[in-house]
């Protein structure tokens, strides 16, 4: 699987770019997850009560999912380098800042701070491989680059029990100094410097805030709040943000985003996938610690190694699956990674209960396989359907909707599946959530051709 680099690149190594923005992409998810096992030791020692450190995880999550769409904007206009390099230096100042914090307030603030920086790697990344790597073996380096971001995610736990266990719980924020070495000298030196495409024009300041805050009343009404004032009110904020948001994008000569994204099918078939698909994937994270817990004579420990059993064979079929696309196009490995993990989560609906340690592992694994299979196809699809100019826009907008995904299950699980994962014998309703959403996305797939203009590129001017 070697990957080329464009004609015109220069002495630019596209093995070290490629490793780059792996490592870039992968600061994401990985401070998502890492931080969780830290949170008691994070609120003992500021005095905060428990439920205050999940704010830590969940403003970070709505941060880095409101501003994606918007600082990919910022790299299609100012050019992929220098957006880059200023995200992965923020990303190490907030870094150091939460390591450091001396108090609850000021390590709030360097999450958030992190989230805007990370917010930035994902869609710019994505755009940078588009930029240096040949069409012909795109979607092998997207697949290379998408195995990063479930092992970081699936590696977060046990990494920070590590860290916690050895230094505390500010050698967490510490390793991503570490990290960010290797990805801040390659940009440096490597990155190409002539990568600015976009208009001129006015910046879409205003376009930019309305996006931010339509995600975060979307966030915040998914959330489910107890009080029917509160519902109301985000759901009028929901609505009224995305009536200006429309008219402001309409009248604007160069729209944070534009409109024509999503009236493009290959685009907007993608971007429903992936989130499609992170529902899937996340729905077992979340669910299965608390379905397994009270279960009798489950082994110690068990839990750990389904989980990953799964986050493994996404990541491992990652590099295969833009391989697939490379040489049979996007549909295939989309279409059939779909099947696949439906076929997976099948039996967890039916006979999760019933099911060994073992038993649910090979399911996990089925579901992780065609996941790995389907997701580097659906980024390589959403980034070929829109113009050069306007990758880091679209790049953002797909990575949003991968949060939207998680956020969303991540809310039916605390509202309408609530007491169903409570109970060791609730499968049913979860898992027959998560297989559906995976039927959904295989029939999205294979009405992909009913469309016009499959593999053309497509402006969104």
């Amino acid at each position: 699987m070697t990957v080329r680099l464009r004609p015109g690149t220069g002495r630019a190594n596209v093995a070290l770019i490629v490793v780059s923005v792996m490592l870039a992409v992968l600061i994401g998810p990985l401070n998502s997850t890492m931080i969780a096992v830290a949170l008691p030791a994070i609120t003992h020692d500021f005095g905060m009560r428990s439920s205050a450190g999940t704010w830590l995880v969940t403003v970070y999550l709505i941060t880095m999912a409101a501003l994606m769409p918007v600082v990919g904007k910022l790299g299609d206009r100012f050019g992929r380098r220098p957006v880059m390099l200023v995200g992965l230096v923020a990303f190490f100042v907030a870094s150091a800042g939460a390591a450091i914090a001396p108090s609850f307030a000021v390590l709030m603030a360097s999450r958030i701070a992190q989230a805007a920086a990370a917010s930035v790697l994902m869609p710019n990344g994505i755009a940078i491989l588009r930029e240096t790597v040949s069409r012909q073996r795109l979607g092998t380096a997207i697949g290379m680059v998408g195995l990063a971001a479930p092992l970081a995610a699936a590696a977060g736990p046990p990494v920070g029990s590590l860290l916690l266990a050895a230094s505390g719980w500010r050698a967490l924020f510490v390793l991503n100094l570490a990290v960010l070495i290797v990805p801040l000298a390659v940009g440096w030196l490597l990155l190409p410097r002539h990568t600015r495409s976009g208009s001129g024009g006015k910046f879409d300041v205003v376009g930019s805030m309305l996006v931010c805050v339509l995600l975060v009343a979307f966030a915040g009404l998914l959330d489910l709040p107890a009080s029917g004032w509160a519902v109301a009110g985000w759901a009028l904020l929901l609505v009224v943000s995305g009536a200006v948001l429309l008219r402001q994008e309409r009248n604007h000569p160069d729209p944070a985003v534009a409109l024509g994204l999503f009236v493009n099918p290959p685009f907007a078939v993608a971007s429903a996938g992936i989130l499609l698909s992170n529902f899937a994937m996340y729905g077992p994270l979340l669910s299965l610690p608390l379905l397994l817990a009270d279960r009798p004579h489950w082994p110690d420990g068990a839990t750990g190694g389904v989980i990953a059993a799964m986050m493994v064979a996404v990541a491992v079929l990652a590099p295969f699956g833009g391989w697939l696309s490379d040489h049979v196009g996007q549909r295939i490995p989309a279409a059939i990674g779909f099947v696949v993990t439906a076929a997976g989560l099948a039996p967890l609906a039916f006979a999760g209960p019933q099911l060994s340690a073992v038993g649910v592992g090979v399911a996990l694994a089925v579901a992780g396989v065609g996941m790995g299979l389907s997701n580097s196809a659906l980024q390589t699809m959403s980034v070929e359907a829109v113009d050069p100019s306007e990758t880091g826009m679209a790049s953002g907008v797909y990575s949003t909707c991968r949060y939207l995904g998680s956020i969303t299950v991540s809310a039916l699980l605390a509202g309408p599946l609530a007491s169903s994962v409570q109970n060791a014998a609730g499968f049913a309703a979860p898992f027959l959530t998560y297989t559906a959403a995976a039927a959904i996305g295989a029939v999205l797939i294979a009405l992909l051709p009913l469309f016009s203009h499959f593999r053309k590129p497509v402006s969104c001017d």
